[in-house]
């Protein structure tokens, strides 16, 4: 039982220093500096979560998104319009 709880209580503080990050995918180039500030101030008020902010070009950012999806490795957030 103590080796249980032992791993148990292993794996709550494990998963209580683990940070999440969150990839944010958008195409304008203009925006990418508002979205970034955005991240920095959501990260003042919750550091364990990472924001990724990711800006493509236009046809990078589709192609990126369909591929991404296919192969299980598209953003977490995306923009669309």
């Amino acid at each position: 039982m103590k080796k249980l709880f032992a791993l148990l209580v292993a794996g709550m503080l494990t998963a209580t220093f683990a940070q999440t990050e969150i990839n944010y995918w958008l195409w304008d180039a203009n925006q990418a500096p508002a979205y970034e500030a955005c991240a920095a101030e959501f990260a003042k008020t919750t550091p364990d979560i990472k924001v990724n902010v990711i800006q493509q070009g236009w046809d990078d950012y589709w192609t990126g998104i369909t591929t991404g999806f296919v192969s299980g490795t598209a953003p977490d957030v995306f923009t669309n319009h």
